[in-house]
């Protein structure tokens, strides 16, 4: 089983080539390590320090002696899980992990495309998708970028309307020597000028809206 530490950054590591790790496996690789001379100088603020996590164990059923359930994992609020990246579809089995940073045992690996999944007996699914970037995220950046103000005024979006006229706008000549370059549908004039003077560029009016 392809697992580490990484103390400094307080992760639990599942390194290459694994892409399915059973809690028990996890459980007993963290223990072992927290046993080390090296898992007890970890530094951690919890319950004591060098602790990963604190097994719950496996409870008893009440109504059915002699029957417990799955692992209980509870991760230090400082320690995440995280798979490598550009793993694919990973995945968690066989327990239930509960704590880790803001209360999310595993971390997103940070590579587009990857899916880690915790697959809790008692909670269903748990899932850290690929850079940890939402649609709602990308959505700002995106509106940020259009609004961003570039020069004179300008916004990117505006900037960008002003320079696809220039280079692929219909151009209307006038018979005083002034043109007009059009927006895409021809309803608007963009950039209007006097090729008379300046060499042409003589620009006396842009529409950006």
């Amino acid at each position: 089983m392809a697992l580490s530490i990484d103390a400094f950054n307080k992760l639990v590591l599942v390194t290459s080539p694994t892409t399915d790790v059973d809690a028990q496996t996890l459980h007993d690789f963290v223990e072992d390590y927290m046993a080390s001379p090296l898992g007890l100088l970890t530094d951690g603020a919890w319950e004591r320090p060098g602790d990963i996590l604190l097994p719950e164990g496996k409870i008893e059923d009440p109504s059915n002696p002699g029957v417990f359930s799955q692992i209980i994992l509870i991760l230090n609020p400082e320690w995440q899980i995280q798979f490598w990246g550009g793993s694919g579809y990973t995945r968690i089995f066989g327990g239930k992990i509960v704590g880790g940073v803001s209360d999310q045992p595993l971390k997103a690996t940070g590579t587009a495309g990857d899916i880690s999944v915790l697959e809790s007996p008692v909670d269903g699914v748990t899932v850290a998708v690929g850079s940890g970037v939402t649609q709602q995220d990308k959505d700002d950046i995106e509106e940020q970028v259009h609004t961003r103000v570039m020069e004179d005024g300008e916004t990117f979006e505006q900037s960008q309307r002003l320079q696809r006229a220039a280079a692929a706008g219909a151009v209307e000549q006038l018979a005083d020597g002034t043109y007009k370059i059009k927006s895409k549908d021809g309803l608007k004039d963009r950039i209007e000028g006097d090729d008379a003077a300046n060499s042409g560029r003589d620009i006396t009016g842009t529409d950006s809206s």
